[in-house]
């Protein structure tokens, strides 16, 4: 699965096929992609993520619980919740209904990933730093504590169990 400017499309590994605004996905503009625990998979666009089950599509806005129409990060967490990272901050789906958090929960800025780490906290690397969850807390890191940039583009955690942030150029 490839998310483009134009759609998104599969290949099987002999042909391709594009799925597009007129075949269910909620725009053609495809900034994430993510597969569920379940198998359905899910792609953040411009207006808002679209689920396909392999046969139907379903789309979520704003006006069904997402913080913003514009979805730049999906993240399934241990408990089954998917998180979604929009240009206006991040929610999360139960499977039945979105939590978007406020400004006191977590960051308002354009978020570009969520990952969760071995010991279950939550990071969202966004335009301003980097927020983690932990239990029911957010904790902020900027420049002030390391982070060589303020505008944080991804995380991963490697074998060792450190996490590696990039972003603004260059890695901290």
């Amino acid at each position: 699965w490839i998310g483009t400017n134009r759609g998104v499309s599969r290949y099987d590994g002999s042909t391709w096929q594009t799925f597009t605004r007129q075949d269910g996905l909620s725009a053609n503009q495809v900034h994430a992609l993510f597969e569920d625990s379940s198998g359905h998979l899910w792609f953040g666009t411009e207006r808002g993520v679209s689920r396909y089950d392999g046969s139907t599509w379903q789309t979520f806005r704003r006006r069904h619980g997402l913080s913003n129409d514009s979805v730049r990060a999906i993240w399934q967490d241990a408990s089954g919740h998917l998180w979604f990272g929009t240009r206006s901050g991040i929610s999360r789906y139960d499977g039945v209904r979105f939590k978007s958090f406020t400004e006191e929960d977590a960051p308002k800025d354009v978020v570009h990933s969520i990952f969760q780490d071995r010991e279950h906290n939550v990071w969202v690397t966004t335009t301003n730093g980097v927020y983690q969850h932990k239990f029911s807390t957010l904790q902020t890191f900027t420049v002030e504590d390391g982070l060589e940039s303020m505008n944080v583009s991804a995380v991963f955690e490697d074998s060792s169990g450190h996490l590696w942030f990039g972003g603004g150029g260059a890695v901290s």
